[in-house]
């Protein structure tokens, strides 16, 4: 069945900021204050946010059932419904400006496989402004929820940085037939797959191919899902990354590097920590090995 998308285009981008504006006056919004660095490794420039107000942590609840802030987002966070099944809200703890939730209007659990309308939802959305979206499937790949939500954050990552710092890897791939394929400086297990800016002109279309292209990776990575309970579940943590000209699936083994939490946007190249021992611990590893190590091995 053909979804019906309900937000209006040009509308989502006034919305998000007179509710940042009103969020921000009420308290509903609670911004985690960082500043900026880089460090550099593997031929990789990353950026990474250290935490300025004490052992501030993204994190709101596990999501189970009587702490479920996503089967009712706060009126001040709430920005409306994408399509039928999807509504859109404000990050109430977020480390980035403008950081968008896509959510699923009734609870699914985060571990069921994607399907063609939560592409669908994040397109919509992809469709008003340039951002990246991304999806953490499962705590093990960096969730802190367990009711299906996607992200869109805006894009520049920061001023002066590029759009997204993957982006350099990224454009060594070489041209090839095979739409599926992998970059030599990435250490770890992934598919990438490039697609066409103008896709998301139509959101509906964007969908079907992005979640056709999903369906492939999967594949291409063993990652096929098992039925249980009715439901397609994964089998195996995994970060999703997608922005207007680029997917990249990058399957998981663990959660964390040590005390450091890594979720999909470190593998755009941007890295949130909450002290300075978590900083130490990704100095001295280097960001791509911390990435390395909670990624499955590439074969």
């Amino acid at each position: 069945m053909k979804q019906a998308i309900a937000l209006e285009q040009g509308s989502l981008w006034p919305a998000i900021e007179a509710s940042v504006t009103r969020a921000t006056t009420s308290g509903a919004l609670r911004p985690i204050g960082t500043e900026a660095l880089t460090l550099t490794d593997q031929g990789m420039e990353f950026l990474v946010r250290r935490a300025t107000n004490g052992e501030a942590n993204p994190t709101t609840g596990n999501g189970t059932a009587p702490d479920n802030p996503f089967l009712s987002a706060e009126s001040d966070l709430y920005l409306g419904d994408i399509t039928d099944t999807h509504y859109c809200a404000l990050n109430k703890s977020s480390v980035y400006a403008h950081h968008l939730l896509i959510v699923t209007r009734q609870f699914e659990p985060l571990e069921t496989l994607l399907r063609m309308r939560d592409f669908v939802a994040l397109s919509t959305c992809m469709r008003e402004y340039d951002g990246i979206g991304f999806y953490d499937a499962g705590p093990d790949a960096g969730a802190n929820q367990i009711h299906k939500h996607m992200h869109v954050v805006p894009l520049p990552l920061s001023p002066g940085c590029g759009q997204v710092p993957l982006t350099t890897v990224l454009s060594s791939v070489n041209g090839t037939a095979s739409r599926i394929r992998s970059a030599p400086g990435l250490p770890y297990a992934h598919a990438f797959g490039g697609l066409s800016q103008s896709l998301f002109e139509d959101p509906l279309r964007a969908g079907e191919v992005t979640y056709d292209l999903y369906v492939d990776m999967m594949e291409m990575l063993g990652m096929r899902g098992t039925r249980t309970d009715g439901e397609f579940r994964q089998r195996v943590p995994y970060n999703l990354l997608l922005t207007r000209n680029w997917m990249l699936l990058v399957p998981r083994v663990k959660g964390h590097y040590k005390t450091l939490p890594i979720d999909a946007l470190a593998f755009a190249g941007s890295i949130f920590v909450a002290n300075a021992t978590q900083l130490a611990v990704l100095r001295e590893r280097g960001p791509m090995g911390a990435l390395s190590d909670v990624a499955r091995v590439r074969l």
